[in-house]
């Protein structure tokens, strides 16, 4: 019986930890994009745990990041992973992320809110959630 107690307490905390990065840290922010590093499909860090790691192709210059990044003018951001919850949605963000275009997104987790100025981390960086509107672009 103490081992189904303990047994049910950790994967509660093992849940709660998955769900919370996702509700807390929450920022809803005005972007600029400056350059694209993520790659089309990636299954990185949760395929750690639960198989192998996958991705469709290497990021260029995204130092520190498996599934790669997006530079913007207040700081860098990920893109959700793929996998059998989110799958397509990686792909379809992709393909509206424009280089010199701003946009309004949302995005989430335990990281620093994006400011003005951020530079480029490797720990503690967000990951998109939604693109909430497309606000105009340089190069049309």
């Amino acid at each position: 019986m103490r081992f189904v107690k303990f047994f049910v307490a950790l994967l509660a905390v093992v849940i709660s930890v998955l769900v919370a990065e996702p509700l807390f840290g929450r920022q809803q922010i005005v972007v600029s994009i400056e350059k694209v590093y993520a790659v089309r499909e990636c299954t990185g860090r949760n395929r750690r745990v639960w198989g192998l790691p996958r991705r469709s192709s290497v990021p260029a210059q995204s130092p520190g990041s498996f599934c790669g990044l997006v530079r913007t003018d207040m700081g860098v951001f990920d893109l959700p992973e793929g996998g059998w919850i989110f799958r397509g949605k990686r792909a379809e963000m992709l393909d509206i992320l424009k280089e010199d275009c701003r946009f309004e997104i949302t995005v989430s987790g335990f990281g620093p809110p994006l400011a003005p100025g951020a530079g480029v981390r490797t720990t503690g960086v967000k990951t998109l959630r939604s693109i909430d509107s497309i606000l105009g672009c340089l190069t049309e």
